[in-house]
């Protein structure tokens, strides 16, 4: 009897453990990209919420920001596309490929079932009025904003060096290269001007009024801006600075911001135009310079007269990116991934993401959240980002450039800094990347490439810088920009 009964409980607790088994099976797994995305740890509290939430089990694939588009190009080509993923373009023929390979969800017919990303795009309505209304991606915003339209970058100059140097700060374009001048004068060793990549040259551009990628009316035809005349002033102008080493040699050969700041930080490249980052930038000064306040070193230089006699600063639609949904027609996962990023837009699910668990990470005070996390170092507030790596899951839905609460250190610089910049952003109502791709049968992207590595090749190698400049007009057009400014006339 003794035997019959362990053999009947053996049995029993076999048939229980596969039922456990096909239950724990049963969860779905969503498998999660974005750029910089970090490997949940032991204390992945956010990521273990979101499970918790939504009956998902969350795979993350670790990814650089660099590499995360050739990750993805990879893992999609052997039919192993993430269930969702962010990715820096919303058009072209990237991003047509996964469209016309079904690779991609079209979201229209499931938006009125979920309202935070119906509230999201429709933030955005020109999403909608290509593709004949269906939607491939959610906007991943640049700032927590209403801002339609803003500038996510600015001009820094270290603050202590340039007093020291007795320097009045640039108001127009050949004031800047004054400045620049006289900074490589004082400090021969230094290059006085550094970028992060060839793509931030934009900044000189605006004090041309110069835009690479753009459409004018010229005598009653649509015309490309960035073989205009504006924008051959520019060129000239970063050929001179490259010529007389006010421009770092550099720049274009290592792009990555730590290794820009690395030669702010140490004064070798005093001028900088980058990202808003000012957090980054004072925490990194603070480890370097203990004691030492960011606000004396760190400044900003107010936006500059172009030679329009206009203050203008090329702008963004507030997203960069989109967030995307594998298609594998498994209607039951679709809907998990909905909901995933349904509660990631919701009020709850941002503050999960932000700060943690109520009670335990912040508390509201007033209506607000506040950490609870303490100070680090330098004295600026701990966010749940700083001790969960999973939290950076944010990243598929919001950027959140320098998000500023009541608890941000130098909230006021920012905050004014942020104004001054956001105030004269600009983007044209013809910005080419935005025209629908039926028609104009190239890619804008490879067209913005070859005219910001044929520049690089002007500025830094041209000998007849004229004729050179001819036969970049006549490969630019030919490549695509004639077809454009056809498409264009045509059509507007």
């Amino acid at each position: 009897m003794k035997i019959r009964f362990i053999a009947v409980l053996t049995i029993v607790l076999v048939l229980f453990s596969g039922c456990k088994t096909a239950k724990r099976e049963e969860i779905p797994s969503l498998r999660v990209l974005a750029g910089d995305l970090e490997m949940p740890g032991e204390n992945a509290v956010v990521s273990k919420k979101l499970e918790e939430k939504l009956g998902i089990r969350l795979d993350y694939i670790e990814s650089i920001w660099e590499k995360r588009h050739d990750k993805l190009e990879v893992l999609t080509s052997a039919g192993n596309t993430p269930d969702l993923f962010s990715y820096g373009y919303t058009y072209g023929d990237k991003v047509e490929r996964l469209v016309n390979q079904n690779i991609v969800l079209d979201l229209s017919p499931y938006l009125n079932d979920y309202p935070n990303i119906k509230k999201r795009i429709n933030e955005f309505e020109f999403i909608k009025s290509s593709n004949d209304g269906r939607v491939y991606f959610i906007p991943i915003k640049i700032n927590d904003s209403d801002e339609y339209i803003l500038a996510e970058h600015a001009w820094f100059y270290r603050k202590d060096i340039i007093d020291s140097l007795g320097l009045e700060l640039p108001r127009n374009a050949e004031e800047f290269y004054l400045f620049l001048k006289q900074i490589r004068e004082k400090r021969p060793d230094s290059y006085p001007f550094t970028i992060e990549s060839k793509y931030f040259l934009y900044a000189v551009f605006d004090l041309f009024d110069a835009r690479l990628t753009d459409y004018e009316m010229v005598d009653g035809k649509w015309r490309a801006t960035a073989i205009n005349d504006n924008m051959k002033q520019a060129v000239r102008f970063l050929k001179r600075l490259w010529d007389e080493g006010l421009l770092d040699r550099e720049f274009m050969l290592t792009p990555n911001w730590d290794n820009m700041f690395e030669k702010f930080l140490t004064g070798a490249s005093p001028v900088i135009y980058t990202n808003y980052k000012y957090d980054k930038m004072a925490k990194l000064y603070a480890q370097r310079y203990p004691g030492s306040s960011p606000l004396d070193a760190i400044a900003y230089i107010p936006v500059m007269t172009n030679t329009s006699g206009e203050k203008r600063v090329s702008g963004t639609y507030n997203f960069y990116g989109g967030l995307y949904l594998k298609d594998d027609g498994n209607e039951a996962l679709i809907r998990k991934r909905l909901e995933l990023a349904d509660y990631m837009l919701s009020p709850e699910g941002m503050l999960l993401m932000r700060y943690g668990v109520e009670g335990v990470h912040y508390e509201m005070r007033d209506g607000k959240p506040y950490s609870l996390l303490g100070q680090g170092s330098d004295g600026s507030t701990v966010r749940i980002r700083d001790i969960d790596g999973s939290a950076t899951i944010k990243a598929l839905v919001n950027y959140d450039n320098l998000y500023v609460d009541d608890q941000t250190l130098y909230k006021d610089f920012i905050t004014q800094m942020k104004a001054e910049y956001h105030r004269y952003a600009y983007v044209s109502k013809n910005y080419n990347n935005y025209l629908p791709s039926g028609g104009k049968g190239i890619d804008v992207m490879q067209l913005e490439d070859f005219a910001i590595d044929t520049i690089i090749r002007l500025i830094s190698e041209s000998g007849d810088f004229d004729a050179e400049w001819e036969e970049f007009k006549r490969q630019y057009n030919e490549k695509g920009g004639n077809k454009i400014a056809q498409y264009l006339t045509e059509n507007n």
